[in-house]
């Protein structure tokens, strides 16, 4: 364990600009004003967002260039519709490639916590908890909060 001289002084919130994404950047800001840390905006791309590759002119994966400037607009807009003109003070953004659940596990080793959506952009409606959601639960190197967006969770609650 760390000495408390050394301890992390950022959270990290992994979004992918699904609908929970603004409730993660808030959940995980909240926390870090709380605890006077920084708050890191972690969002990852891959080729496996692109399940077929014929969707794109000429057959061919889009430049990865291209993906990471959308990947990156993506995330302003996220944060944009989170905090307004407002974005908390020692908010950083990084975009990664590589399998988000990876990303963020590996991230995880030098966090605080760890801030993730109980349900992304991919996977399978009707799932308790995604795939990547579930994996940092089980491996992150610090404590992780999953948030939920009960306007999109898809549970009756009635």
């Amino acid at each position: 364990m760390k000495a408390p001289s050394e301890r992390p002084d950022r959270i990290v919130a992994g979004i992918d600009g699904s609908g929970c994404s603004r409730l993660v950047l808030q959940t995980a800001a909240a926390v870090a004003a709380a605890l006077k840390l920084n708050l890191q905006v972690i969002s990852c791309w891959s080729r496996q967002d692109f399940l077929f590759a014929s969707q794109f002119p000429g057959g061919r994966f889009p430049d990865p260039d291209l993906v990471e400037r959308e990947a990156s607009h993506l995330v302003n807009d996220t944060i944009k519709r989170a905090f307004g003109p407002n974005r908390p003070p020692g908010l950083t953004v990084r975009i990664r490639y590589g399998h988000p659940a990876a990303v963020l596990i590996e991230e995880s080793a030098n966090a605080r916590m760890l801030v993730v959506g109980r349900r992304g952009r991919g996977g399978f409606n009707g799932l308790p908890i995604g795939s990547v959601a579930s994996a940092c639960t089980a491996y992150a190197h610090c404590p992780v909060v999953v948030v939920n967006d009960p306007d999109q969770d898809g549970f009756n609650r009635s």
